[in-house]
Parts: C-alpha cells; sequence; structure tokens
C-alpha cells in the first residue's frame, strides 16, 4: 500500500513538472535600446515604440515583437531631428521585445 501510494505520489509530482516545462516564460516587463545615430527603440508591459533626438539624419523601421500576438513592422521613414514617436504600437498581451532596423 505505501508503495502504490509512493508511486501515486510520484506520479502527481512529475506531471506537475512536465506541466511546468510547456509554460512559456513571462516576457521581459521593460527596455530600451541603446541610442544609434540619436534613435532608440522603448518596449513595456504593452506598450511600444521608437524615438530619435538629435538625429542627424537616419533612414529607419521599428519593429516590435508581441508575445501570443502578431508582431509590428513599421513604415520605413527618414527622421532628421528629433521626433517623439517615430512609431509605435501596442501589443495585445505583453511586448517582448522593440528595435529599429537601419537603412545603410
Amino acid at each position: 500500500m505505501n508503495r502504490k501510494l509512493n508511486l501515486a505520489a510520484a506520479g502527481v509530482l512529475a506531471s506537475f513538472a512536465a506541466a511546468a516545462l510547456l509554460v512559456p516564460p513571462p516576457a521581459q516587463a521593460a527596455g530600451d535600446t541603446s541610442r544609434h545615430k540619436g534613435c532608440a527603440a522603448h518596449w513595456r508591459k504593452t506598450a511600444t515604440w521608437s524615438e530619435c533626438q538629435n538625429s542627424p539624419g537616419v533612414e529607419l523601421q521599428f519593429q516590435a515583437i508581441c508575445n501570443n500576438s502578431g508582431d509590428f513592422k513599421g513604415l520605413w521613414r527618414k527622421v532628421t531631428g528629433s521626433l517623439d514617436p517615430v512609431d509605435r504600437f501596442e501589443c495585445r498581451w505583453s511586448a517582448v521585445e522593440a528595435y529599429n532596423v537601419y537603412k545603410s
């Protein structure tokens, strides 16, 4: 009887451990990219945006990665000077990351 109880408990623990492996880790709550040519991308819980300060003239595309919903790719924009926001997107569940892609 004791052996059956131990086996049942081990089975329950194994099923919880397997379920824990199937749950995705939570997204990073917030982040900021480093500035490149005066521009940076930012993300918070669901909000993502890009902004430029004193940009010498750069062509960029803002992109955001969302958790369990569609990702976002903005239009290509040429920015000279300061612009806040260059582009923005609201994720439905949570933002995972945001970044700018630059044309050389």
